[in-house]
């Protein structure tokens, strides 16, 4: 009989388990605290405790571990081993993650947009109220939250849309002098040229079509 606790709860060898299986393993087991290990760059096996406060939150502990959001203050040692100056200890977090971006984007303007993005976020009179607004805790995928989905925008689904959204929103750009006027034209330019208004409906279910987009334009990574 195999000795692995997980695989006798599930009757299901560990190749087969899914997300959903070892939750199932911890609410019945009311596991109050999840420890993760791994091994960091300079080969020592390290570990990240994880306390879930709820369904939602243990999902998402399941799905991704950002490892700076737990206070693993040594981060800078494990991706710069060579590094021997002083560790300086910062109370704050050393991760913040943007999953939005395109993996082909200009890393020159996106960094710039970032900056012009945070500086408008922290200069709203209204930051903290549109924060409380868009904060989700809870699962948007359950039909019980489909009201508080709904105050949710949605990003471009397209370059065209997102070239509409870079126009509407150009004057925010625009101040200051960070992006002249000509760059975001160039660039609106270059995204309406794709001509892939509504693509997402129209190849709905023609998946040689999709497939002939993903290999011609998804090479990026």
């Amino acid at each position: 009989m195999n000795q692995n606790e997980l695989v006798q709860f599930l009757q299901k060898p560990s190749r087969d388990f899914t997300r959903d299986d070892i939750i199932r393993f911890i609410e019945a087991k009311g596991i109050a605290m999840l420890n993760f290990r791994y091994v960091s760059d300079d080969g020592k096996l390290k570990s990240l405790n994880f306390v879930p406060f709820s369904r939602d939150h243990l999902e998402s502990i399941l799905i991704r571990v950002p490892l700076g959001w737990n206070g693993a203050t040594n981060m800078i040692k494990d991706a710069n081993p060579a590094d021997t100056s002083e560790f300086e200890d910062m109370p704050s977090k050393q991760t913040v993650e943007l999953r939005s971006p395109d993996g082909s984007a200009d890393i020159y303007k996106l960094f710039a947009g970032l900056v012009v993005a945070t500086e408008h976020g922290l200069e709203m009179n209204s930051s903290l109220k549109k924060a409380e607004e868009l904060y989700v805790d809870y699962n948007i995928f359950q039909n019980k939250n489909k009201a508080k989905r709904k105050n949710l925008e949605s990003l471009p689904a397209s370059c065209y849309e997102s070239a509409e959204c870079l126009l509407a929103r150009r004057d925010y750009y625009e101040k200051d002098g960070v992006f002249p006027a000509g760059v975001i034209d160039n660039v609106v330019t270059k995204l309406k040229v794709f001509d892939d208004k509504g693509l997402s409906e129209k190849l709905y279910n023609r998946n040689e079509e999709i497939s002939d987009l993903v290999r011609k334009f998804l090479h990026c990574g």
